[in-house]
């Protein structure tokens, strides 16, 4: 896990950083013909950027770092939330219904 604002391709003017502004550009295009507006903060990219991911765009980012500023722990809490994986369910699902975390149907 990344903590945000260490994007994957480095940063600060290098090449990397250089690339990743090159295809954030390009997916911006691509994403907008399909009536997409990345300029509009989203849940799943803004999670993303928490988890130190590389699919969120600017307007993802400024809104995780506005989220965290209120509510610092959130990014420990979506590490932990990512780490419980839908492979996990199986296993964990007969125990929480067990506790009454879940019912059946």
């Amino acid at each position: 896990m990344r903590a945000p604002g260490t994007e994957r391709g480095g940063g600060g003017g290098d090449q990397g950083g250089g690339r990743r502004l090159v295809n954030e550009a390009e997916e911006k295009g691509r994403l907008a013909a399909r009536g997409l507006d990345v300029s509009v903060p989203d849940v799943a990219r803004i999670y993303d950027h928490i988890l130190g991911e590389k699919d969120n765009f600017e307007a993802d980012r400024a809104a995780a770092a506005q989220i965290l500023g209120h509510q610092p722990t959130l990014a420990v809490t979506a590490a932990e939330s990512a780490i419980l994986s839908i492979s996990d369910a199986p296993r964990i699902a007969p125990r929480a219904r067990s506790v009454g975390l879940m019912r059946d149907g």
